[in-house]
């Protein structure tokens, strides 16, 4: 095999294992049921490792059919598919202050399910509504540990929630 060809060959492969084995970083949707399976292989019809919930962070690596492969950390080894849709692109780092001093974060999944969005700092202010794990929040920490959340990086503020339910 001439030189040039090796080159090309060499090359044509480095790049298709780049784009394999690249992986972004999501977060696992909200789901009816409040699971999602992790499966053996890229399929319902593999067997189930595992369930992951809203809200848990995966790296995954889209291997086509609508499946991702998953991994639970950037150096770890790969431990099963998701089906893509399933996941929601995480590109932001969590708690890193915004350009507005906001931080992009998840509410935590709790006990029964739900945290609740208040017209103020303090359990006895009104309930707004509820968030469920895996809703993603834009929040500024104003202390006593509570913070104002909001639904975009440049939306209104919309409530308040403990700070600690927030990934």
């Amino acid at each position: 095999m001439n030189k040039k060809l090796f080159t090309i060959l060499l090359t044509t492969m480095m790049l298709f294992t780049l784009s394999v084995d690249a992986q972004t970083r999501g977060i696992i949707k909200r789901t009816n049921d409040g699971w999602v399976g992790l499966r053996s292989g890229p399929g319902t019809n593999y067997s189930l490792i595992r369930t992951l919930h809203a809200g848990d962070i995966v790296y995954y690596s889209s291997v086509g059919n609508g499946w991702s492969r998953v991994k639970y950390s950037p150096n770890g080894q790969w431990v099963g598919y998701v089906a893509t849709r399933l996941i929601q692109r995480g590109g932001q780092t969590y708690n890193q202050p915004q350009s507005s001093g906001r931080r992009y974060g998840v509410i935590k999944r709790t006990n029964d399910g739900w945290v609740g969005l208040r017209s103020g700092p303090g359990t006895n202010y009104t309930l707004l509504r509820t968030l469920h794990a895996g809703d993603i929040v834009y929040y500024s920490n104003q202390g006593n540990g509570w913070s104002r959340v909001s639904f975009s990086p440049n939306g209104q503020w919309v409530g308040w929630v403990a700070t600690r339910l927030i990934r």
